[in-house]
């Protein structure tokens, strides 16, 4: 098995963050929106309302190392905001060629004693050639390689993998 995701730890940054919305610390990811739409990096060194693992929203803690990011996947629809994460490749995939893809997400904790929250479906990755050009906050149009379709609200780390073919060199991938 080789890991061709740089930085998916979240571990390799130019400054702790101390608010949120601070991904542009974190080294090789990114997002295609304007200043509405920035998903956030979180560390256990962080201060403020950039450190793990009490965020503005959740209590959570790192899943591997002490960092994660974090995006907005639910909005209301008379005001809809999409924030999307989109992380590099080692090396371009190769066509015709199967990979095997993991990652893990949770919702975090609200409180101690409230067990509910808001479940999302539709969450999916899509392979690209970069950063995709998102204007402000609007959804973009992606083919997905991967989409979870069960609504999702779970308080710990839940790990998906898929396989996929690659039919294009791709270089990039976007939550």
């Amino acid at each position: 098995a080789q890991n061709l995701i740089v930085n998916g730890g979240f571990e390799s940054f130019l400054e702790f963050p101390n608010a949120s919305g601070q991904l542009h610390f974190v080294s090789d990811w990114g997002h295609g929106g304007g200043a509405s739409a920035v998903p956030d990096f979180y560390h256990e060194g962080g201060t403020g309302a950039g450190d793990l693992p009490q965020t503005p929203l959740a209590k959570v803690n790192a899943f591997k190392g002490k960092a994660i990011a974090g995006f907005v996947a639910y909005s209301d629809p008379p005001n809809a905001k999409h924030e999307y994460l989109t992380g590099r490749l080692a090396e371009p995939l190769k066509p015709g060629q199967r990979y095997r893809m993991s990652f893990a997400i949770t919702s975090g904790r609200v409180h101690e004693w409230v067990d509910a929250g808001v479940g999302v479906s539709g969450l999916g990755v899509s392979m690209g050639f970069g950063v995709p050009d998102q204007l402000e906050a609007e959804k973009l149009d992606l083919e997905a390689q991967f989409e979870i379709h069960e609504a999702l609200y779970d308080r710990n780390w839940r790990r998906f993998t898929f396989v996929f073919e690659a039919n294009q060199p791709f270089t990039h991938f976007t939550f």
